[in-house]
């Protein structure tokens, strides 16, 4: 007898009065006579349910600018109840980086002639001249002759346009990446990120094609392109700041030139050094004099979606554009001030060499290359990140122990604590007026109480962080805030962290491990998206951590070891719930 399984997500069930449950999703199914009614009750539901998303996988897929990221979670969304997909196994092997991963898939599929025609025209539609061989190789099994025919010379016609110089772009798009082909990993890197927090990011690499001796093409595709595209994102580094890169050389004054409007950002992913040019740091001057920078991935999502005016700019090292200087005159000889006074211990042949000595070095260029080398240093030192006068305002409305803020005493409307600081303490912010806080980098540790009845609390800006502990009741009726984003290795949030934060409506957790304690998001009522990266490995959420979120649409787990308690969602109901395939779900989770 075949066993019974559950059609959510694919556990052996066990027997129940009046039918059979689910120990892991707690689904429920009524107790037939015969096993085959039961089997056939099975198939259906998971047919129903399996329509639906194959329904979401087509037509994100026939969109004419699809995301990448929610192709991959619609095949992944049907893979949870169908692990041998066709289709959604294709889509995952077209979208890796790598073609031969598409090469291998085709080499042993055989499949269905509607499924065998969704994948040339989806191939086609975005053909690498790498996986022609063995596209061709796939339609010689499925399709018929004529058939044959026409797609040989779709095939041929498309690599020829590819091979000639014929691109395609996708347009419009939220982010044009501008970078230098040395750098191209963290470019991708950079796209990737973007695109998992829901930009569309342009990038040449990926959306143009690359043909031999098509320059002309090339240029007006990339014009194109740039005109479409909302905000500029130039990766700053050695390689990029330089006449040879393109960038600099051309897309940068392009967009100075002919696109006034369009939103500039440097992503100062390397500091300014010996090896930038004065040429290339002038073009660079006039692209983004007074205009936005940042070094940190997570500053730069916040500045594309707008949210960077409440936060206190540091600021930019001056080095970054410096102003062109005028060489000096090579025999122009140092005189003596006019007015000063000399009468001091110094001989008056120690005051004619020192003129002498003059001639030879000047004594502002000396200066200047001391004072650039302690500039060097103090923007190193993590602890003086921050502008020196600006740090010392904001420790004055501080009481500090050590790497400890005991309390803020201060009235601002935002505020970046410094980056010494490791550890807020208990009630620090407790009742304070704040609106928008950018935490330091170094922190480790939110102690219970926090940043209780803090009911103007509309931003929170966590910096990319190792480990991070937030305490009990750390946020509770945080009634502003709105959104919050936490990207760390390891992070643990213990009970009512947010309690009652009813504004707060969407939640991204990028963490490889994450523990939640119970009640976490307890009457979170405008609670809409819960988000975890795919970099998670192990997650922990306590009991009732969604209770009270009615308006709770989506919960993207996608990846990791998971573990989820009781009676988590009760009076809320997710539209959308994705996990791991084998996460552990406790009692009464999905009811």
């Amino acid at each position: 007898m075949r066993a019974k399984t559950c059609c959510r997500c694919g556990e052996d069930l066990v027997v129940e009065d009046g039918g059979y449950r689910c120990p892991y999703c707690d689904a429920f199914y009524p107790k037939t006579d015969e096993y085959e009614a039961l089997f056939s009750l099975l198939q259906e539901e998971k047919a129903a349910m399996l329509a639906i998303r194959l329904r979401t996988l087509y037509d994100t897929a026939h969109k004419r600018d699809f995301v990448s990221a929610d192709l991959s979670r619609a095949a992944n969304d049907i893979l949870n109840i169908h692990d041998e997909n066709t289709l959604a196994r294709f889509y995952l092997a077209i979208l890796d980086k790598d073609p031969a991963v598409l090469n291998t898939f085709l080499s042993t599929l055989n499949t269905d002639i509607y499924s065998a025609r969704e994948i040339y025209r989806f191939t086609l539609q975005n053909l690498d001249i790498r996986n022609v061989f063995a596209l061709k190789s796939f339609l010689e099994r499925h399709f018929k002759e004529e058939e044959l025919t026409e797609a040989y010379t779709a095939i041929e016609a498309e690599a020829a346009k590819i091979e000639e110089g014929v691109y395609f772009t996708n347009l419009p798009r939220d982010v044009f990446l501008a970078y230098s082909s040395k750098d191209l990993p963290q470019a991708i890197a950079l796209a990737d990120f973007l695109e998992d927090n829901e930009f569309t990011v342009f990038i040449s690499v990926r959306n143009l094609r690359h043909g031999k001796g098509a320059k002309e093409n090339y240029q007006h595709a990339l014009n194109d392109a740039m005109a479409h595209c909302q905000n500029l994102v130039f990766l700053s580094t050695e390689n990029s700041r330089s006449l040879t890169c393109d960038a600099t050389r051309y897309e940068l004054p392009y967009i100075r030139d002919n696109l006034p409007g369009m939103r500039r950002i440097e992503y100062l992913a390397e500091e300014y050094g010996p090896k930038t040019k004065l040429a290339a740091k002038t073009i660079l001057k006039s692209v983004f004099k007074d205009l936005e920078w940042c070094r940190d991935q997570e500053d730069l999502v916040r500045r594309l979606l707008g949210q960077d005016k409440a936060e206190e700019e540091p600021a930019k090292p001056k080095q970054g554009h410096p102003e062109p200087q005028k060489e000096e005159k090579p025999h122009e000889e140092a005189k003596p001030e006019e007015g000063k006074d000399y009468s001091d211990s110094t001989s008056p042949e120690e005051k004619e060499s020192t003129l002498k000595n003059d001639k030879e070095v000047s004594l502002s260029s000396l200066f200047g290359k001391v004072f650039n080398r302690a500039k060097a240093v103090i923007r190193n030192s993590s602890l003086l990140q921050d502008n020196e006068e600006r740090v010392r305002s904001v420790l004055k409305d501080m009481e500090v122990d050590g790497t400890k803020l005991i309390r803020y005493k201060g009235s601002a409307r935002s505020l970046r604590i410094p980056d010494f600081i490791t550890e807020i303490s208990e009630d620090a912010f407790k009742h304070s007026s704040i609106e928008a806080i950018t935490m330091p980098r170094n922190l480790a540790v939110i102690d219970n109480y926090a940043f209780l009845f803090c009911t103007k609390l509309r931003s929170i800006s966590f910096p990319a962080l190792k480990n991070l502990t937030i305490g009990e009741y750390a946020f509770e009726c945080c009634n502003a805030l709105s959104a919050l984003s936490i990207r760390c290795e390891n992070l643990v949030i213990k009970d009512y962290a947010f309690r009652e934060c009813k504004a707060l409506s969407a939640i991204v957790i990028n963490a490889t491990q994450t523990t939640f304690g119970h009640y976490v998001f307890d009457q979170c009522s405008g609670l809409v998206k819960f988000e975890f990266g795919r970099g998670n490995k192990s997650l922990s959420i306590g009991n009732h951590s969604f209770h009270g979120c009615p308006n709770l649409r989506a919960l993207l787990i996608p990846a990791g070891k998971v573990v989820i308690g009781d009676n988590c969602f009760v009076d809320s109901k997710p539209q959308k719930l994705v996990l791991p395939r084998r996460a552990k779900l406790g009692k009464n989770t999905l009811r």
